[in-house]
This record gives structure tokens, C-alpha cells and sequence, in this order.
């Protein structure tokens, strides 16, 4: 049949395409890596939904007596695979494993037990269950769609807000003095979740396993192939458009006192209007390409005209955007953490001691006083 021969095809492309994925050197081999084992998730999940799809067509018991639902567990991976993938490639050195894995496993867990319960079964009981035309109806089977289809929205929204953050730099990321591009990851979330509501709607209206199925490959299998157009026609097989590097040695402004304050209060312009202080990876080569300068050049005018060194800097325009949003009595639903991360910082810690060191107080003593000031008397 047609559908299964492109099921096949685009299966094994994307095993060829992650093995690529995975050994080819890049400035960003460590998030490459999770991004192939999330590709070969997504082909292990169409391989084995494939297999069900081709068993029940052909009306072959023999075939169904092999089915086991790993397709469960491969979905319930994919969604923190792609998160994973975007933490790593973000956050660098810096990203916390514990912190994340612990919140990716109760949904995954709930599909291992489910493939258990299942496997215990004799075969003549597994293919009764999967002749079962209330099959899709089963409490477990409910429970397990709603939870991977939660899980999977949550997550593509949340990597496609981690990649808008970086619109105000044209999506450029920086490693290792090389600029990646990664605009195709606004495309790819934006793609997945349409497949993702798509399959929600089918699988809605669909009670035959056969037909959910069949429209879960061919929704699979348009995110396949879109993923290799990116890819190919694109990127050259590296997920990235082509770096380039960054110029670090540049003559330095040649300007009197006069001048360079003309300069500094440009920059300062420049940041108040752009707020690129705001995204979390607001660097010294961001600013510098925002600004028309070298690195050099952007580090001696700020060295020169402020108190402040670059980092200090940025994080003095974020305290201050985070106590405008404090005051802000439309903004007082959001905490604390919630207000560091819109601002830009990483981490409650780091919004702590930022904060502290701008104010010489801590963010819950200015809200405290905040909060004294607007009680009527």
C-alpha cells in the first residue's frame, strides 16, 4: 500500500539522517545528539505504528500476536526529548539534568506500565484486544492519549516560546564564536503542533485502531518529511543555516571623551528600545551585531563611560524592568521567578543576586514594601 511504503521510506531516512545528525562535527554537537535521538524516537514510533497499521490490513492474527505498544513509550518520549534538546541548546555547560528528567517521568512511566499489562497477556488475549472494537475506548488507552497529547502541547509551546525569545537578535545564537541561525525551529514547533491538534481532531472522530493508525503515520510522516526539506534543502544536513565567525580583533574607537559619551547614550537607546536586555542569552557579540560594533570596540565604550562592566549592565536594565513589572498592579498575579525569568535571568538565584546587588535589597522585601505603599490607610 502507499501509506506504508512512505512510512518506510521516511522511517529509515530519518535513522540514516540522526546517524548523520549525530557524528557530524558542529559548534553544536552536544544538542545535535539529543536532537538525533529525538528523530530516531519519532522513527521508532512510526515503525511500530507501521507495523500495527500493516497487521490489521492484512487481517494477519499471526502478525498481531508480535504487536506491543512501544509506540506508547516513544510518544511519551518525544515531547521531553525535544525540550531536552532546546534546555541543551540554550543553556550549554550550564544545563541542570536532574532538575529536568525528574518532571519527564510520570507520563513515560505510565506507558511502561501499560506495555507491561499488556505484554502479560497471552497472545490469543492480545489479539482479542486489539480486534476490540471499544479498544480505543479503554480507560487506559483514554488516559494514555490525554496525557501525551498534554504533554506534547505543553512542550512544543514551551520550546516555541524559548526560541521567540531570541526574534529581537533575528533568532542568531552564539557558540563557540559562531553564529547558528535557528529560525527553522520556530517553522518546526509551529508545524508540530498543527500535527499535533490534527491528530487530537482524527483521533476524536476515529474509533477504529486501524484508522488512528493510519492517520497518526501519515501526520508522522508530513513532520518527517518537512524535517528533511529543512534539513536538506537548507541546512546541509546540520539542523543549522551556515555559521559564521565572529571578528574578536578589531581596532578600538578612536574618540575623545566628548564622543564617546555620544556613543554610550546610542547604545543605551539602542537597549532601552529593542529590550534585547530581555532574552536569556543577551551577550556581548548579540549587542555588538545590534549595534554595528566589534567586540572590542562595545566592550572599551562600556568599560570607559560606565561603572558597570557588560554583564552589570544588562543585568541593571532587567532590574529595573523587574521593579516596573513589581509596581505594576495589572502585572501583581505574577511571582517573583516568574518575573526573573520575563526579564531575562536564568535562574531565581541569579535574579536574587542581581536584584540585591542593583537595590541592595532582595526581590521580596521590594515587593513587601510595595505592597505597605498602595494599602489605603
Amino acid at each position: 500500500m502507499f501509506i506504508t511504503g512512505i512510512s518506510l521510506f521516511c522511517s529509515f531516512i530519518l535513522v540514516i539522517f540522526s546517524a548523520v545528525l549525530f557524528w557530524k562535527e558542529s559548534p553544536l554537537q552536544k544538542a545535535n545528539r539529543f536532537l538525533a535521538i529525538t528523530f530516531m524516537l519519532l522513527a521508532g514510533w512510526n515503525f511500530s505504528k507501521l507495523y500495527l497499521y500493516y497487521a490489521l490490513s492484512s487481517e494477519s492474527d499471526f502478525l498481531l500476536s508480535f504487536y506491543f505498544p512501544v509506540d506508547s513509550v516513544f510518544a511519551m518520549c518525544i515531547g521531553p526529548a525535544i525540550y531536552l534538546y532546546v534546555c541543551i541548546l540554550f543553556g550549554g555547560n550550564t544545563f541542570n539534568w536532574k532538575k529536568h528528567i525528574r518532571y519527564q517521568a510520570l507520563p513515560l512511566l505510565c506507558a511502561v506500565l501499560y506495555l507491561i499489562y499488556f505484554a502479560i497477556n497471552s497472545p490469543n488475549n492480545r489479539i482479542a484486544i486489539l480486534h476490540d472494537e471499544h479498544y480505543t475506548n479503554n480507560w487506559m488507552i483514554v488516559g494514555l492519549n490525554f496525557l501525551f497529547y498534554a504533554q506534547s502541547v505543553f512542550y512544543f509551546e514551551s520550546c516555541l516560546l524559548k526560541v521567540y525569545n531570541f526574534r529581537t537578535s533575528g533568532y542568531i545564537l552564539l557558540t563557540n564564536k559562531q553564529q547558528t541561525n535557528i529560525r527553522w525551529l520556530v517553522y518546526l514547533f509551529c508545524f508540530g503542533l498543527i500535527a499535533i491538534y490534527l491528530n487530537i481532531s482524527v483521533c476524536t472522530l476515529a474509533s477504529s485502531i486501524q484508522m488512528r493508525a493510519f492517520a497518526e503515520m501519515s501526520i508522522i510522516d508530513s513532520l518527517i518529511i518537512y524535517i528533511l526539506i529543512q534539513s536538506v534543502w537548507r541546512t546541509g544536513l546540520s539542523m543549522q543555516e551556515i555559521s559564521t565567525p565572529l571578528l574578536v580583533t578589531e581596532r578600538a574607537l578612536m574618540l575623545n571623551s566628548e564622543q564617546t559619551k555620544v556613543y554610550f547614550e546610542k547604545l543605551c537607546d539602542k537597549l532601552e528600545t529593542s529590550k534585547i536586555y530581555l532574552t536569556p542569552n543577551c551577550t556581548l557579540e548579540i549587542v555588538a551585531k545590534l549595534t554595528d560594533m566589534s567586540l572590542h570596540q562595545l566592550s572599551n565604550l562600556i568599560n570607559s563611560n560606565s561603572e558597570n562592566n557588560f554583564s552589570d549592565l544588562i543585568n541593571k536594565y532587567r532590574i529595573e524592568y523587574a521593579c516596573m513589572l513589581i509596581c505594576d498592579k495589572q502585572k501583581r498575579y505574577l511571582t517573583l521567578e516568574a518575573i526573573g525569568f520575563e526579564c531575562g535571568f536564568g535562574s531565581r538565584s541569579n535574579f536574587n543576586r542581581a536584584f540585591k546587588k542593583h537595590t541592595y535589597k532582595t526581590p521580596t522585601c521590594f515587593q513587601s514594601e510595595q505592597s505597605k505603599a498602595v494599602k489605603p490607610c
